[in-house]
């Protein structure tokens, strides 16, 4: 009975706090089927040299690239190398979006609960950049896309964010980084203090 109440308390999600509780209770375990593929054991017969799907999937983003960039090619016939010349393109393309986010660290399979908020705006940023330029202009909003990133390697958000802009989008960011800050085309500033103290208009000019 009290099985069933715990089980029924997550699965509902009605209640974020109901469903932490029921998290306590539980304990997660790999499948001994797929061995924490979570893909069908017919999926993972299928294999470029020594690597299936979830092989690739567990390798961190910088390694993938350079096993496609590398290793992939050597690993083909003449004909399914030409088979794969436009999904291998695709491939190696959205891998490069993933580096230039700097998310280059993380792995595909990373479960989305462990991503801070930042990983998460910059792994939907990279999937809008895969799917190439939109004929309608579309309005960017990030929520401190800087967070987690090494101080070298901001430079690579500010090209893509003010690349998103030079394709006719309009992009707006809450932001503390002033190296970030300091290529912006506008800048307001709302305080002086956090929660219903704030909010007042301090400065806004370009």
């Amino acid at each position: 009975m009290i099985m069933l109440i715990i089980t029924k308390s997550y699965m509902e999600k009605t209640n974020d706090s109901i469903s932490k509780w029921a998290e306590e209770f539980m304990q997660i375990l790999p499948c001994p089927e797929c061995e924490g593929a979570r893909l069908k054991k017919e999926s993972l017969h299928y294999k470029i040299g020594d690597k299936n799907i979830a092989d690739l999937a567990q390798m961190e983003i910088t390694a993938l690239g350079k096993w496609f960039n590398e290793e992939v090619d050597a690993l083909l016939d003449s004909k399914q190398t030409i088979i794969a010349a436009e999904i291998l393109k695709e491939i190696r393309n959205r891998i490069q979006f993933l580096i230039g986010v700097g998310i280059d660290y993380l792995t595909l399979n990373s479960p989305s609960k462990t991503l801070s908020g930042g990983e998460a705006q910059r792994v939907k940023l990279a999937s809008f950049l895969g799917k190439g330029k939109n004929s309608d202009p579309v309005l960017f909003i990030f929520d401190e896309p800087t967070t987690g990133l090494h101080y070298q390697d901001i430079h690579y958000i500010i090209e893509i964010l003010h690349e998103l802009k030079r394709n006719g989008n309009t992009v707006v960011i809450v932001e503390h980084n002033k190296q970030l800050l300091s290529t912006c085309d506008h800048i307001v500033d709302l305080g002086l203090y956090g929660g219903e103290k704030g909010g007042e208009l301090l400065f806004s000019d370009s």
